[in-house]
């Protein structure tokens, strides 16, 4: 008697065991609000897995009981594992090493290539750069009596005198983006008498009044970050502009993100399309796809269930 006591104990706990994960549900029902705060908290990736199961329950077995009992086997946990191998990048680490080899060994040339682009236009905007002949900095910002509010700019030629100066600048706000400066959010100052001298050159600028009215230059730039460029001078009867010696849009772009980090790979996928063949992939890409191929081995099934939504 005493045995089948110690049995039954026995049989009950394995069954309270393996009820007792809400994870080993089917995903054709919903799991109880307690355990999905549970879960969500331990692990908040949780939250993804388990709205898009939901989606997927909503639009295609509600009210489809052939649908239901097609994935009536499918447990949360199950889906659960194959997206934190796609979110996970040390879950995916067994593979990349191989995925990395075979993407160098496919584009590692075009890198190298895409390389000597970069450096060639390098060279080029410095090789064609204006500021050798002149330098021009902040020097303050002042509101008058009337309530105007100005730039005041120290310029100094430093290849004799200038008969044209020619620049822009912006200020873009530090908590923002790091803006290029390939956008048209400038203001541009021309100043059309002879500069032989440093000088302080004074810019009425209503555009940028909010940013510097009634305030400190101290003040200002702890705020707002200052860019600027110089566009074109004339000297000794001759102009030079940086528009006769344009850098390509995409690599203008990509040497000013070159500072940020921000979609590199991108950009350099889009250069290397344009001047060297169109038969190349980021890796970022190449690896998406890599994942693919190797989770559709894993568990295609599980695949097969979340492209329901599609």
């Amino acid at each position: 008697m005493r045995k089948i006591i110690k049995l039954s104990v026995l049989l009950v706990a394995v069954i309270f065991t393996s009820c007792s994960s809400p994870l080993k549900k089917s995903v054709i029902e919903p799991i109880e609000i307690n355990d999905l705060k549970d879960i969500i908290e331990k692990d908040t990736l949780f939250e993804y897995t388990y709205k898009a199961i939901q989606k997927i329950r909503d639009a295609k077995l509600t009210n489809d009981d052939v649908e239901k009992a097609k994935w009536s086997d499918m447990s949360y946990n199950r889906i659960h594992k194959i997206v934190q191998l796609y979110s996970d990048t040390l879950a995916q680490s067994k593979y990349t090493d191989k995925i990395k080899s075979d993407w160098i060994l496919k584009y590692g040339e075009l890198d190298t290539k895409f390389d000597s682009v970069i450096n060639y236009w390098k060279k080029y905007k410095i090789d064609n750069s204006l500021e050798p002949y002149v330098k021009v900095e902040l020097f303050d910002v002042k509101t008058d009596e009337r309530g105007y509010a100005s730039m005041g700019f120290k310029i100094t030629p430093l290849k004799g005198e200038l008969d044209r100066l020619k620049f822009k600048y912006e200020f873009n706000k530090k908590s923002d983006e790091k803006k290029s400066s390939y956008n048209d959010d400038y203001w541009i100052v021309v100043i059309n008498d002879r500069i032989s001298k440093s000088i302080i050159y004074w810019e009425f600028d209503p555009r940028n009044d909010d940013k510097i009215k009634n305030k400190l230059l101290d003040e200002v730039l702890d705020e707002y970050e200052f860019e600027i460029e110089i566009t074109e001078i004339k000297k000794n009867g001759v102009k030079l502009s940086i528009y006769d010696f344009e850098v390509p849009v995409t690599i203008r772009i990509y040497l000013n993100k070159e500072e940020d980090g921000l979609m590199l790979e991108y950009w350099k996928e889009n250069i290397i399309k344009e001047y060297l063949t169109d038969n190349y992939v980021r890796y970022s890409s190449f690896k998406s796809s890599k994942i693919d191929s190797i989770v559709k081995t894993i568990d295609p099934k599980v695949i097969e269930f979340l492209e329901l939504t599609d």
